[in-house]
């Protein structure tokens, strides 16, 4: 054989071993990827047949969404399948919206899982925080959600995370099971941000349609790109760190919206979980005057509350917090605004 053809063989040799590792790595592939993996989904919601809580999760769903995998149990809620009664560890319901939830956060360093873990080493008895927040529920949801669902799985105790939009009129879900803002078209379709940065660049489109192995790698890259952004957002820098949060609130009523969305469902919350002898923490992400004025009231009522912004002594206003502790490719919070989240509310309930 010459030496042109010697090479030649060579090169057809290595383009033919080259071609059958990669049907074998896509065979594999196909084999063990799960198709959830691959779905990159934002309608992941579903009507609800109690009409004061309109919608909820999927039930036992599997899918991306919000740069993270999702799971749901059999009850359309976040995380795996609960007891109906608590075995062997104290229960804590967390009910809420999307920062309750969890947005674009792993399931396992969500504010709920992080504060389970907290709780368990702080007294040495096992916890489980029961993860019954859903995005874009308000605080009439939350109530109705409790009183319909929540008090029947026995909790302990309950943690309330209410946010500044909790007074808005609430979301509606399509039969397809998107979320919309009032009324039904594309344009009031509440999205998640993920969704088109998990999409195939075009160096990746035809490889994408005919490989599961390549759109798993390209559906991993760019996860973890979506959980380094914020990391790569330079933080601002303030003059006064934590002012924006520290002063005391101005005294004056609170408006009509505020006081019939959130502060009235909020008390009522408050009394009935009092009323079967259960244990309420309010905490708030909310900087405006009527939410502060909210907890201001309650505390004076005794009510154990927590403005979960003031855990960040270190900035000095809303955007440098959002610069430092969010997603970077969305306004939610990361894991290590999670992690400080739970160490303050497990301050309240089992202080060091």
């Amino acid at each position: 054989m010459t030496p042109a053809r010697r090479r030649a063989f060579r090169l057809l040799a290595l383009l033919g071993g080259t071609c059958l590792g990669l049907l074998g790595a896509e065979g594999i592939a196909r084999l063990v990827i799960p198709a959830e993996a691959l779905q990159v989904v934002e309608n992941i919601f579903a009507r609800d047949p109690d009409p004061e809580l309109g919608y909820r999760f999927r039930r036992d769903y599997r899918a991306i969404a919000f740069g993270v995998p999702l799971a749901t149990n059999s009850r359309g809620f976040r995380g795996p399948e609960w007891s109906q009664a608590p075995a062997r560890a104290r229960r804590v319901l967390l009910v809420g919206d999307s920062n309750a939830f969890g947005y674009g956060v792993p399931f396992e360093d969500t504010v709920g899982e992080e504060l389970a873990r907290e709780l368990s080493a702080r007294t040495g008895t096992p916890h489980e925080v029961l993860n019954l927040a859903v995005n874009g529920y308000t605080t009439r949801q939350q109530l109705r959600l409790l009183r319909a669902e929540g008090f029947a799985l026995q909790p302990e105790r309950v943690v309330v995370i209410v946010t500044e939009n909790d007074h808005e009129p609430p979301l509606i879900v399509d039969e397809a099971g998107w979320l919309h803002w009032i009324e039904f078209s594309p344009e009031t379709r509440v999205g998640d941000a993920s969704a088109a940065r998990l999409a195939p660049s075009p160096g990746w489109v035809w490889a994408t349609r005919h490989s599961r192995l390549a759109f798993w790698l390209q559906l991993t890259l760019a996860r973890r790109a979506l959980t380094e952004a914020h990391a790569q957002r330079p933080p601002l820098r303030s003059g006064q760190p934590g002012a924006w949060m520290q002063g005391a609130v101005a005294p004056g009523s609170i408006s009509p919206i505020v006081s019939e969305g959130v502060a009235s469902p909020l008390r009522e919350l408050v009394q009935e979980c009092q009323s079967r002898g259960v244990q309420v923490i309010v905490a708030t992400l909310a900087a405006g005057p009527d939410y502060r004025r909210t907890v201001v009231a309650l505390e004076r009522e005794g009510v154990p509350c927590l403005e979960l912004f003031g855990l960040f002594p270190e900035v000095g206003s809303e955007e440098e917090l959002t610069a430092q502790f969010g997603l970077g490719w969305d306004v939610h919070f990361n894991a290590v605004a999670h992690a400080r989240w739970a160490r303050g509310i497990a301050d309240l309930l089992e202080p060091r």
